[in-house]
């Protein structure tokens, strides 16, 4: 992947929407930025979480 003309900017995290991914103990709450090929993606897990993969 080509990386060029990067729009850099400052993500206010709390104004994107997130999915919860449940593991098997707990929930990884995904909150995720797309721009174009670029994909940024800002994870927030529970207390204990165990993934389920």
């Amino acid at each position: 992947m080509k990386l060029e003309r990067i729009p850099f900017q400052v993500t206010d995290w709390a104004e994107v929407p997130g999915e919860a991914h449940p593991g098997d103990v707990g929930v990884a709450v995904w909150r995720v930025k797309r721009h174009g090929d670029i994909r940024v993606r800002m994870v927030e897990y529970s207390p204990g979480y165990v993934a389920d993969h």
